[in-house]
């Protein structure tokens, strides 16, 4: 827990699964736009996956099946 406020959190990353590659997309779209793009979204092994900081500082980890 952080112990000022406006502190970035660290340490976790919140973790979203799409039903399908092209909503995966459109979330990444979406929570990415005007901030941090870690990894752009694109094809893995299984599924479509991204990692992007919001604009609280909150790390997210988007995939698509």
């Amino acid at each position: 827990m952080p112990d000022k406020h406006g502190e970035t959190p660290r340490g976790f990353s919140l973790a979203f699964a799409a039903p399908t590659s092209g909503g995966g997309r459109a979330r990444f779209l979406r929570t990415g736009r005007r901030r941090r793009i870690q990894m752009t979204i694109g094809p893995t092994f299984s599924a479509a996956l991204g990692m992007v900081t919001d604009r609280y500082g909150i790390a997210w980890m988007i995939n698509g099946d």
